[in-house]
């Protein structure tokens, strides 16, 4: 990296990004500082991450940054599960139907030729 407030410009140039507008708006240094809190494993993985993108943390950063922007609000979705992570009665009759196939293979009808399974399914 040629410095922490910037991508380095050897890595946009030699990419499917090399675009001046781009690089311009990529190696413009930052005139705030932000402090975060977080737990070190977590910094720790996720810097780990953002190295193997290409990216600093800082980089990274301000990529959700824009992107939060860009989607005027967060850009993935949040949201409570109802029953906080409990399988539904539905997914676990349907998690023990696949138990049942992997230990008794020879009670359910396997298929070799996909337009005979979309038949049955369609039935």
């Amino acid at each position: 990296m040629n410095s922490a407030n910037s991508l380095p410009i050897d890595y946009l140039k030699g990419s499917k990004y090399n675009d001046d507008n781009l690089i311009r708006r990529a190696i413009t240094m930052y005139d705030c500082k932000i402090n975060v809190n977080t737990n070190k494993e977590i910094k720790e993985k996720a810097t780990k991450i953002f190295n193997e993108l290409g990216f600093d943390l800082t980089t990274a950063i301000n990529v959700f940054l824009r992107k939060t922007i860009m989607c005027n609000g967060l850009p993935f979705d949040l949201y409570l599960d109802d029953d906080y992570g409990e399988p539904s009665e539905e997914t676990l009759e349907a998690m023990k139907e696949c138990d049942d196939i992997v230990e008794h293979p020879e009670n359910h009808k396997g298929y070799t030729d996909l337009d005979e399974m979309w038949k049955d399914l369609h039935k």
